[in-house]
Order: C-alpha cells, then structure tokens, then sequence
C-alpha cells in the first residue's frame, strides 16, 4: 500500500510540475497580455498545492480507493472549495482594511 502511494504521489508531482512549467511558458510568451492582471495569477500555485493535499487527504480518509459516488466526490469537493474561497475572501477583506488602516497613519 505505502508503494502504491510512493509511486502516486511522485507520478502526481512530476505531473503537476509539468503543467507548471508548461503554463509558466504560457504566460512567459504572452507576458504582454498578462502582466496587467498578475496580480490574478499569483494565488494559483498555492491553490495547486492546496488541492494536491486535499486530493490526497480524500484518498487517504477513503482508504486509497475512490469514494462511493461521484456524487461524493463532487460534494467533497465543493465543500472545500467553498469554505477555502470564503477564507480567502475574508481573509483578503481583512488585509485589506489593516493595510488601509496602517497607510493612513
């Protein structure tokens, strides 16, 4: 079992760190018609992270198997999905108005 994991999980980063290079080519190319919105662009390799470790946590709370349904799967899914997106936007909300408040002193 700790093999099949081993090997998932290496196949799972050199995967995710081709798709990585490959978009960093991407956006390296057409950097002209990014560079404006950059600033959209920089919470994507955490978010990658976050989900290579909420996928795994998946597999690991179901034993290493794929949940009973897709529709489990789905839900667990939107489930984080919608509680990270909520922390982040409080989270945002907050460093804002603290650097708002810290500037205008």
């Amino acid at each position: 079992m700790e093999t099949y994991f081993f090997k998932t999980n290496m196949l799972a980063i050199i995967f995710c760190g081709l798709t990585m290079a490959f978009l960093g080519f991407f956006v390296f190319f057409f950097k002209d018609s990014v560079a404006p919105n950059i600033r959209y662009f920089l919470p994507i390799p955490p978010v990658g992270v976050a989900a290579y470790i909420f996928v795994f946590n998946m597999f690991r709370k179901y034993n290493g198997q794929f949940p009973t349904s897709l529709f489990k799967v789905a839900s667990e899914i939107s489930i984080a999905t919608i509680i990270s997106a909520a922390f982040f936007l409080v989270f945002s909300i907050v460093l804002t108005i603290f650097i708002l408040l810290v500037n205008n002193k």
